[in-house]
């Protein structure tokens, strides 16, 4: 099924994939500060941080998807390097999260302001 016949909201199955998404890259990132032998208190501080990124990025990588992901990853199924660009962005918007994630549950109030008043 071609993905700009898909249904672009935020539903479980999308927010399932952002999970499994998020959960690579903080158990990826987690794993890299163990092996690197991080202070004890440090290493605390960047595991709450990975737990409360991973916690909030659905909702800030769904704002980047509405603006223009979903056509990007639409394209990168037909180019590995546009994927690697878009796996690439995931990762900086899973880092970014904690300021983006009020914008995006923002965007989602809104759009489900506007869907319930069209009707």
């Amino acid at each position: 099924m071609c993905l700009s016949k898909m249904d672009r909201r935020l539903n479980i199955k999308y927010i399932a994939g952002s999970y499994l998404f998020g959960l690579l890259f903080a158990g990826t990132i987690i794993f890299t500060l163990y092996m690197a032998k991080v202070d004890a208190e440090q290493f605390e501080f960047y595991v709450i941080l990975m737990i409360l990124s991973f916690l909030l990025y659905p909702f800030a990588r769904f704002l980047f998807d509405s603006l223009g992901g979903f056509l990007l990853l639409e394209k990168s199924k037909y180019n590995p390097a546009i994927w690697r660009g878009y796996a690439g962005l995931c990762l900086i918007i899973f880092l970014l999260s904690i300021p983006l994630a009020p914008i995006g549950f923002i965007y989602v109030a809104i759009d489900l302001l506007t869907r319930k008043l069209r009707k």
